[in-house]
């Protein structure tokens, strides 16, 4: 039997772009106009006194915002990734939910607005922020009952979390299952027969070097 090749992990890549640097110029703007009053209203005024805190400012926004930037990115892959994963019609009905949470919401707030000031805004913001979750998670969770209220079927447009799906030899071996699965086109329970997987291996054990490579590409697929 042949040694199988070990498939090569990508490099991890810095959180960069436009997203980490935009955060970055705004707490350098913040935090330098910051330094700025600081040191025009506090002590003696003098215009190198001023340029001090506006310097001491601007370095600190830079790094606070580079930190919180890199993070935001990675929040936003994050979430990017998963809703590439969610099916079409769960994400639609998703934002329905919200948008009847935020309604909810929004006739909730009137009698809160009696409240005095300090206690009216952090309530309001609370009912906001649970109805909108709770409409958004439960919309989601019901998007099949959804739609069939209105006669449709999101079942017919693509895959759901609840299907199941059986991967035969020749899908591993063309090697584009992981796109689909990357792309959420194929989503939910993947089943593969253990005969499938011999199978595999027979192919990636052949002597026919084109046989020999699509076997190996289907087995990094598997793993």
């Amino acid at each position: 039997m042949t040694e199988q090749p070990q498939p090569t992990q990508p490099p991890v890549k810095p959180t960069r772009g436009p997203l980490v640097e935009g955060v970055r110029l705004v707490f350098i703007a913040l935090l330098a106009t910051g330094g700025y009053q600081l040191g025009t209203e506090t002590g003696r005024e003098s215009p190198a006194r001023t340029a001090l805190f506006v310097l001491l400012g601007s370095g600190v926004g830079y790094v606070a915002g580079g930190v919180v930037g890199r993070l935001t990115g990675r929040t936003v892959s994050g979430l990017e990734r998963e809703l590439r994963r969610t099916p079409a019609a769960s994400l639609v009905a998703g934002v329905v939910g919200l948008l009847v949470g935020l309604v909810i919401s929004a006739l909730v707030m009137l009698p809160l607005l009696q409240l005095p000031a300090a206690a009216a805004w952090p309530s309001i913001v609370f009912v906001y922020l649970t109805l909108g979750s709770l409409g958004f998670g439960l919309a989601r969770a019901r998007a099949d009952e959804i739609f069939a209220l209105f006669g449709l079927k999101p079942r017919a447009a693509g895959a759901t979390h609840g299907d199941i799906t059986v991967i035969d030899t020749s899908a591993l071996i063309d090697g584009r299952v992981a796109d689909l699965v990357n792309t959420g086109f194929l989503s939910g329970t993947m089943l593969l027969h253990e005969g499938v997987l011999t199978e595999l291996q027979s192919i990636a054990d052949s002597s026919d070097l084109r046989r020999r490579v699509r076997g190996r590409r289907g087995t990094l697929v598997v793993r």
